[in-house]
């Protein structure tokens, strides 16, 4: 993706008054890759850098991933926002990292004696009014980004335009289900104690999945910013809904 400028080195504005970024195609053998992705997880994506150098790329190889004019296929997928799409798949990754740490950490309670209990885990009181709210936090996030899931696909599929306060709804579910899922994985983590941090158990390398995926855009709290305001009847700042 590349983002365009004017003759003044200002950025082009785009259809939602947001800089205008199109995405451009050429072989991978006309760019240079630099290996960064050095990370603290999400390490098995390999998202490197590259750079081109006096490449040129025909218009004809190049396209506006949100606009209506350029887009081929009218299919009701394409018409969601590249930016919103990385939100749904973010969103959905954040709930699955955490809820196989919280089925592991279940697992482990079953039968791990911790510090100078008697019995296993599950038997104490604290861990059970933990793991059951954990249990409410993932499965109501998860519902109300479903809800929200389908009816933007609603609107994908009539071909209308998406409402704000739908886009408004469905920017809060994304961010409130990385949030969620955060809390749930930080608390998996830590009650599992000491077997937490050992590579051969799977909670370190999920940890680090969470806390990797939770540092994109789609999960900053700033999101519910931009969320409130289309609530309250204002227009959302940052062009982030």
């Amino acid at each position: 993706h590349s983002r365009l400028y004017d003759d003044d080195d200002t950025p082009t504005a785009g259809p939602n008054g947001g800089p205008m970024i199109r995405t451009m195609m050429f072989p991978k053998s006309s760019a240079t890759m630099i290996d960064v992705w050095q990370v603290l997880g999400l390490r098995a994506t390999g998202s490197d850098n590259y750079t081109v150098k006096d490449l040129f790329v025909p218009a004809s190889h190049t396209y506006a991933r949100d606009s209506d004019e350029e887009r081929r296929d009218t299919g009701p997928i394409h018409r969601i926002p590249l930016l919103t799409f990385y939100g749904m798949v973010f969103s959905g990754l954040s709930l699955g990292v955490a809820r196989s740490l919280l089925d592991d950490f279940i697992i482990l309670a079953e039968t791990k004696v911790s510090g100078g209990a008697t019995a296993p885990m599950r038997e104490n009181a604290v861990i059970q009014s933990e793991v059951a709210q954990c249990e409410a936090r993932l499965r109501s996030s998860r519902a109300f980004l479903h809800q929200m899931i389908e009816e933007h696909w609603e609107v994908a599929v009539s071909g209308e335009p998406f409402p704000l306060p739908l886009r408004a709804q469905l920017r809060t579910s994304i961010t409130w289900a990385m949030n969620q899922a955060r809390d749930v994985a930080n608390y998996a983590y830590h009650a599992a104690g000491t077997n937490a941090i050992f590579e051969s158990n799977a909670f370190e390398r999920r940890f680090r999945d969470m806390h990797t995926i939770a540092q994109q855009g789609q999960g900053h709290r700033s999101n519910f910013e931009a969320a409130g305001q289309a609530y309250l009847g204002l227009t959302p700042s940052g062009h982030r809904v």
